[in-house]
């Protein structure tokens, strides 16, 4: 598609994604509670990938507790899209009052030691508040500017790129930036003091990774975050986005390293992984379990985790 056409079909679609988006919240989760039932007992998005990935992560859990977490999964997931449409045309501060930082003196710390900061993240709770808080300075207590605090995603294809970036950049709370360029951007910045938050439980490309035991399963995670962190000696932390009631989210921050070039390779994503996964025992329906998370079955991988363990 020409980049004129997708700019023009972009401003198109975006006229009735704002409209949409001035209803008020509870407008907003009555069409999420009608979608829920199209979704879960008509339509059946992804019915059999969910229950094999609860069914595989929880194996201890009988037929109807699965049945229950998927059910209150499909939920979530629509309360996560209603959500994201809804904070499109409200301020900042809107946002920031369903949102409660539990803990932002592990930032202060960290960022006091005047490097950049790698924050790590899963697909859990609503990781799109990232993008829609603000303004983070005044949050956090720290100095920092919305062009310092980076949201790393991987581009899409086209239109589907632009209409990403439409509705994450859509404060200038924080500034989009390509994986595939992220480590060039910390090392032409080594001396600022940025935010890089990274979505680092995504299923990894081909390439060197780091190998584990995730959810009573042998699993690939991306190395990204630690291999970044490792080579500029910064310190890591992992944000927790829990989802305390419906709208309501806690960021719960928590120090992995202050160095990551003091840990053994392979430490930190393993720390990373952990931390995950205890936030998702504890409120196992708030993770996306429609990801084809487990695609990727091979000997390379047992070799790692044998490494690993």
């Amino acid at each position: 598609m020409a980049p004129m056409i997708e700019r023009i079909l972009l401003f198109l679609v975006s006229i009735p994604i704002y409209l949409v988006s001035l209803l008020p919240l509870r407008v907003h989760y009555a069409f999420a509670d009608l979608f829920h039932f199209l979704l879960y007992r008509v339509i059946r998005y992804r019915r059999s990938v969910i229950t094999i990935n609860l069914a595989r992560s929880f194996p201890d859990k009988k037929y109807h507790e699965i049945e229950r977490i998927a059910k209150e999964f499909y939920r979530y997931f629509l309360d996560i899209f209603v959500e994201m449409i809804w904070a499109y045309s409200r301020s900042s501060e809107k946002v920031n009052r369903r949102v409660i930082l539990e803990n932002p003196e592990v930032i202060q710390k960290l960022y006091g030691k005047g490097k950049n900061l790698v924050a790590v993240l899963g697909h859990y709770g609503n990781w799109e508040l990232c993008c829609s808080m603000g303004p983070y300075a005044q949050l956090l207590n720290i100095d920092i500017q919305p062009s310092e605090n980076f949201f790393i995603y991987k581009k899409q294809k086209g239109f589907s790129d632009r209409l990403v970036r439409m509705l994450r950049e859509k404060k200038g709370v924080c500034t989009l930036l390509e994986s595939g360029q992220v480590f060039r951007h910390v090392m032409q910045n080594r001396n600022g003091k940025g935010i890089y938050f990274f979505i680092a439980d995504q299923s990894p490309r081909h390439g060197a990774k780091y190998g584990l035991k995730f959810l009573n399963q042998p699993t690939l995670m991306i190395n990204g975050p630690e291999y970044m962190a490792t080579k500029l000696g910064l310190p890591v932390f992992y944000v927790s986005i829990d989802r305390y009631e419906r709208g309501r989210y806690r960021f719960r921050f928590t120090e992995i390293t202050p160095d990551a070039s003091k840990e053994e390779p392979g430490w930190v994503t393993r720390r990373f992984a952990a931390l995950l996964e205890e936030s998702i025992r504890n409120n196992p329906a708030c993770w996306l379990w429609s990801h084809k998370r487990w695609k990727r079955w091979i000997t390379e991988e047992e070799k790692l985790i044998q490494y690993f363990e």
